[in-house]
């Protein structure tokens, strides 16, 4: 959406929303609680699907990235992000189409508007290039870097419409110069953002024609296909008929389809939708009011899986407007581990939260003092802690799920089971496990906080701070539990390790 990635919402709705979620997190936190029960089932006797170490992933906004180049050599950023890793990182956003790469032979052409969206192409120098890719190589990330598509186009016709023909000259120089340099590794390539839902830019077919060209270019450059970059695309954050059209005519070439979704949209219902145990459970994927998730995922099965294409969903947040107070806090998370758990379930590979860094409300790492120092919003301990917990199996985990959420997987160690636990709601809740032992030694990882839009966050009633080498805290451990009963405090979320679970399947 434009506000997540260049925008935001104005200051006065941000003001107004901040006020408001804080009385209303401060409420509900004081609600008079009480005790259910969960039955939860969970079948240990074959595994859903597949799921890959890079699933946890990250994007970031081009524009972004260029004003954080003098932080990527900083080593406590770097050791920020990497307990992130192994991921991917997508560099893209609105603002990929709005750049212009300096390649030795080649000048800047500013180019002066003055519209909602971008205004003219900022200069990416090949050092500031290199500096991302080995910012990327050294967290252990996959790197995927979207180009401009808008180059040569007329883009503020009627505000924001585009018209003439994509000018190949800028990408194609540039990726000649990545070729003849050696520079890398580069994971792949992906070609402009968020450009066709209703021809609102420019139309599908555009699109699609572009996509091929890209294609030619590349392989013109790269004739050997064992170091051709692979390509991905088209970012689109609508799933609709267009989908179709461009998978089917790109599915002889495109190693992957991405696509992006933020299920709360402009996120002014954001702070309620997010305690809400049937939005959590009915809104994100399967009823995804933003981008319809579950025809993008079909259209995947029926036309892109069947060829070895792969999906991936490369921005992602609780919403595209960026709320203080509810996405940089607490009360995200409950979406952050919905969201995981339940396209882990899809077969989509790569889940790039929105986004890495910036001083915007969607960052896991932002700095308060322009890159003196660094700091993590609450999110961030969830990316980390599934890097560490989550095993490479997804698990069936059935229940009426009328308080709380279970997501099952195996753990890492052979026969263990790592469940992902969610009560977003005012009461306490007791998990009735069934289908394996469960009634075993466990090790919690519970996070609780002092208020839902608190950006300070408990994990087993300890609070959680970096080092200031930007490493892990040994407070961020769990609690051993030699047996008995799993209870959930009211608005609380977490990971639960079963590792004496003797699940077969996990062997």
């Amino acid at each position: 959406g434009i506000n997540a990635e260049y925008g935001g919402s104005s200051l006065f709705y941000q003001g107004m929303i901040s006020r408001l979620l804080l009385l209303f997190s401060l409420l509900v936190l004081a609600h008079v609680s009480y005790s259910v029960a969960e039955n939860v089932q969970i079948d240990t006797t074959s595994y859903l699907l597949p799921l890959d170490e890079r699933f946890v992933s990250s994007g970031w906004e081009m524009w972004s990235y260029l004003g954080a180049v003098p932080f990527l050599s900083n080593p406590v950023f770097r050791k920020i992000h990497s307990q992130l890793g192994p991921g991917a990182l997508r560099v893209g956003g609105i603002t990929c189409d709005w750049v212009n790469y300096t390649v030795p032979k080649n000048e800047l052409h500013k180019k002066e508007y003055g519209s909602f969206w971008p205004d003219y192409e900022k200069p990416i120098s090949m050092n500031d290039f290199k500096a991302l890719v080995d910012f990327a190589a050294a967290a252990n990330m996959e790197f995927v870097f979207g180009l401009n598509e808008l180059h040569g186009r007329n883009c503020h016709v009627n505000e924001s419409h585009c018209v003439g023909k994509w000018d190949t000259s800028n990408v194609r120089d540039f990726l000649t110069y990545i070729r003849d340099n050696k520079i890398g590794p580069i994971y792949g390539f992906e070609l402009g953002n968020e450009l066709t839902y209703h021809d609102y830019h420019m139309p599908i077919t555009e699109n699609i024609a572009d996509y091929i060209t890209l294609n030619d270019i590349v392989t013109e450059i790269w004739p050997d296909k064992q170091t051709r970059p692979p390509i991905f695309g088209p970012s689109v954050d609508h799933c609709d008929s267009d989908v179709d059209m461009f998978m089917t005519q790109t599915k002889s070439f495109l190693t992957g389809f991405t696509y992006h979704s933020y299920p709360g949209r402009n996120g002014s219902q954001l702070v309620t939708q997010e305690v809400s145990i049937e939005w959590l459970k009915e809104n994100i994927l399967n009823n995804d009011l933003h981008a319809d998730s579950s025809y993008c995922i079909a259209s995947w099965n029926r036309i892109g899986k069947p060829v070895g294409m792969r999906i991936w969903l490369t921005e992602t947040n609780s919403a595209y407007n960026g709320i203080d107070g509810v996405m940089n806090a607490f009360e995200n998370s409950f979406w952050y581990l919905a969201s995981l758990g339940q396209y882990a379930k899809t077969g989509v590979e790569r889940h790039c939260r929105w986004a890495l860094f910036g001083g915007d409300t969607f960052a896991f790492i932002y700095s308060p003092d322009n890159g003196k120092t660094f700091d993590v919003t609450p999110d961030y301990w969830i990316g980390v802690l599934h890097k560490q917990l989550i095993g490479n199996k997804v698990l069936a985990a059935t229940s009426t799920f009328s308080q709380s959420l279970v997501y099952a997987h195996c753990g890492k160690a052979p026969g263990s089971v790592t469940l992902i636990v969610i009560n977003p709601s005012t009461s306490e809740v007791t998990l009735n496990i069934s289908g394996i032992k469960s009634d075993v030694p466990r090790e919690e990882y519970i996070f609780t906080a002092p208020a839902l839009s608190s950006r300070n966050v408990q994990l087993n009633g300890n609070t959680l701070v970096l080092n200031k080498d930007g490493s892990l805290p040994d407070t961020l451990k769990p609690r051993t539990v030699s047996s008995g009963t799993i209870t959930l405090p009211k608005y609380s979320y977490g990971f639960i390790v079963l590792t004496d679970a003797s699940a077969q399947v996990c062997q």
